[in-house]
């Protein structure tokens, strides 16, 4: 396993971007975040910038290009992105002997919230832009039919995991919470497998793929109600991991990671599913399906662990803050929460009618 980030030659970046990008007078600084791929802010005399620079142990040239593809194909349609910026042989990606792949694209001036304190106006606007921004991406792909992950196969794979994770049990705490967690998801596994063949018909489609806090620019993130026009969405960033998947599993995953701190769903969860059915328009099978959708989804995969255990080498240290005590939220709660989904729902389609 790394320890952190691989440190790189500041002054050989520069030069590939003088060389590739015809940029002079070059300034280079670290960003914080970024769970997957390093970012910087580049200056130079021609204006500002933000440098993407891939784990190619991840990522690929081509799946790159197409996320790529997708954040323009989104912002001809309206929704805020960053430009590409070409390099001198017209290619999206420049390929940087030594360090890897990386895009360079404007540099969007905003504010991020923190997760857990996203005020009613901003989550609502979370919402309506990620309902716009499935709306258009339907249009990016032809939709498929969606088939849940077979119950018998994640059991064999997390059952896999956990074999390796328990050689390591005592070693430190993070491998002791591995085995919890991994524990934890099969005992629900078993409780839910069913659920697998009872889900309505769902469509798959392109998704964002992290939609989530750090991927979200605001206008106003330092204002405290959202007045003057605060709180606008100004920026929707890394395309890098698109999803095709009913955008029902992107939603409940941002409900999840941004409103549901500590065991708790926060008020400001409603406004983001409000704002997203504005846009969005979730029907009543998809309302129906959401909550039950998560719970068993949930059961069936645990990043980062799968990767500490099955493929160390390429396990990066930072993303041990992405291993947390298991929780039960989504088979305590999801009954309740898929009733207010579908009062949403319905309360729309009278108002329509």
């Amino acid at each position: 396993m790394d320890t952190g980030r691989d440190v790189i030659d500041a002054d050989a970046l520069t030069r590939a971007l003088a060389d590739s990008y015809r940029l002079r007078g070059i300034g280079l600084s670290p960003l914080e975040g970024g769970s997957l791929n390093a970012g910087y802010r580049v200056q130079a005399a021609g204006g500002e910038y933000h440098l993407k620079r891939y784990d190619g142990r991840l990522y690929q040239a081509d799946g790159i290009r197409r996320s790529l593809v997708a954040q323009e194909f989104v912002g001809r349609r309206g929704v805020p992105v960053p430009a590409v910026r070409r390099n001198i042989h017209g290619d999206a990606v420049t390929a940087v002997p030594g360090i890897g792949p990386v895009v360079l694209s404007t540099f969007i001036r905003g504010s991020h919230y923190q997760r857990g304190s996203i005020p009613g106006t901003a989550a609502g606007a979370m919402g309506r832009t990620l309902g716009t921004l499935h709306r258009i991406l339907a249009g990016f792909d032809e939709p498929r039919p969606y088939a849940v992950p077979p119950p018998a196969q994640a059991q064999a794979r997390l059952e896999g995991v956990l074999r390796k994770a328990e050689r390591r049990h005592g070693r430190s705490a993070i491998d002791d919470v591995c085995c919890r967690v991994l524990r934890h998801k099969l005992d629900a596994l078993q409780r839910h497998a069913s659920l697998a063949g009872r889900f309505p018909p769902l469509q798959a489609q392109v998704t964002h793929g992290d939609y989530q806090e750090t991927n979200i620019l605001f206008d106003g993130a330092d204002g405290a109600d959202g007045a003057d026009g605060a709180d606008r969405v100004i920026g929707v960033l890394d395309f890098d991991n698109l999803r095709f998947q009913p955008r029902v599993v992107e939603l409940s995953r941002a409900l999840s990671l941004d409103f549901l701190p500590e065991g708790r769903l926060l008020p400001e969860g409603d406004d983001f599913l409000v704002g997203y059915h504005k846009e969005g328009r979730l029907t009543e099978p998809e309302a129906a399906a959401l909550a039950p959708l998560r719970l068993y989804l949930s059961c069936t995969s645990a990043w980062p662990i799968e990767p500490r255990y099955q493929d160390p080498d390429a396990y990066q240290s930072r993303w041990d803050r992405f291993i947390r005590e298991p929780s039960d939220w989504w088979e305590r709660h999801g009954d309740e929460l898929t009733d207010r989904l579908l009062s949403l729902c319905r309360r729309t389609a009278a108002t329509e009618q």
